[in-house]
């Protein structure tokens, strides 16, 4: 681990996910990263279920964790939703996390330290499909990403990354641009500093975990 450690806001954008923003967010407030360093916010795309009312309920009984909920006055997508939420954070680097996604526990230790290493702009996790061998259509999904990942892997020793994963990726805050919001981060990052002569890296040790689709 990083002797000196910067300070990190975890974004999450949700849209109407109360199936899951709850096992987010106790996953989110377990990870190890020192608790006064850390600080989550949830951005709501104007979610018309229950979302902020779980995230507000969660927020109230766990007053030792610095969690925001901020919302949206409209509806305009997760590249909206990051850009509109990456303004009131405070910290020095952004990790953005999907709600359905479960991050492990050292994950965010392992894209701090690489966003550390010199002319490193952004980093992005290995996303692990947990029902592979579920459906053959999850059973496609997965063995399409297994390759993909070669790729990223095969980049990251040679320069950079072309395009990340939105389960779990991270930059300073310093670099972070506001991008249109029908572009990606996922493709859009990597590229925009490759361009500034920096580096984008896929780090094979950030583990996350979803589901792949099923139909």
């Amino acid at each position: 681990l990083l002797e000196s450690q910067p300070s990190i806001s975890i974004l999450i954008v949700a849209h109407n996910e109360e199936k899951v923003i709850l096992d987010k967010l106790k996953n989110v407030s377990k990870i190890e990263y020192p608790n006064e360093k850390t600080e989550i916010i949830v951005a709501s795309d104007h979610s018309d279920d229950k979302t902020a009312e779980i995230v507000r309920e969660f927020i109230s009984n766990n007053p030792q964790k610095k969690i925001r909920l901020y919302e949206t006055r409209k509806r305009g997508g997760k590249t909206n939703a990051q850009n509109e939420a990456v303004r009131i954070a405070e910290n020095d680097i952004l990790v953005f996390t999907d709600a359905n996604s479960i991050i492990d526990s050292q994950a965010i230790n392992w894209l701090v330290q690489g966003l550390c290493e010199e002319q490193v702009g952004y980093v992005t996790g290995r996303l692990i499909y947990l029902n592979r061998n579920q459906v053959v259509t999850s059973e496609s999904e997965s063995t399409y990403w297994d390759l993909d990942l070669q790729i990223r892997s095969i980049e990251s020793r040679i320069q950079t990354i072309t395009a990340g994963n939105g389960a779990l990726y991270a930059c300073w805050k310093k670099d972070y641009i506001e991008i249109p919001t029908i572009e990606s981060h996922d493709s859009t990052l990597p590229r925009y500093f490759a361009l500034e002569g920096k580096r984008a890296l896929a780090i094979d040790e950030a583990l996350v975990y979803e589901k792949a689709g099923e139909t």
